[in-house]
């Protein structure tokens, strides 16, 4: 494709994989000018860099092994965050970690994030270009031993629903 290619609203939302509302948010919110739309590629890629929009998956078979999906999905949002650099207060979009996976993978790691949230493992902040997590800096060690063994604190083993490390 060349950076004289025009691309169509959908167009756009498919690259960033965001719904098309999303993408004029984004538009509006992270560029300093107006944007319109049909966009040229330098654009999408610059309006990606600017809303910090990453995809770190790209299949199914990044995410770690395990025979528990709900462990799974806790590993493989907590490794990310940390290969990443989003701990300790150094914030990234919380859709980074869904982006790129199917729906029922998208679904499994939402339904980790929101218990991680609720047992205190990520902080949460809401900034101009949407939702943003941390791995908070008391479970950065903690969290490196989940991905690594798959055994958690004692929350974590109700959510995923058994004793058994991975």
């Amino acid at each position: 494709m060349s950076a004289e290619t025009l691309l169509s609203l959908n167009e756009v939302a498919l690259r960033l994989d965001v719904h098309p509302f999303e993408a004029i948010r984004l538009s509006v919110m992270a560029t300093e000018h107006v944007v319109s739309f049909p966009m040229r590629e330098d654009q999408v890629d610059a309006l990606a860099a600017a809303a910090g929009l990453e995809r770190w998956w790209r299949t199914e078979q990044d995410l770690p092994l395990d025979n528990n999906p709900k462990r799974r999905a806790v590993r493989a949002c907590l490794d990310a965050l940390i290969q990443h650099g989003a701990t300790g207060g150094s914030y990234c979009r919380m859709d980074n970690l869904f982006r790129g996976l199917g729906a029922a993978l998208q679904e499994e790691l939402r339904s980790a994030v929101s218990e991680l949230i609720r047992l205190g493992y990520l902080g949460t902040e809401m900034d101009r270009l949407g939702q943003r997590v941390t791995l908070m800096a008391e479970w950065v060690e903690p969290a490196k031993d989940i991905v690594a063994r798959g055994q958690g604190s004692d929350g974590l083993r109700t959510y995923w629903g058994d004793g058994e490390s991975a």
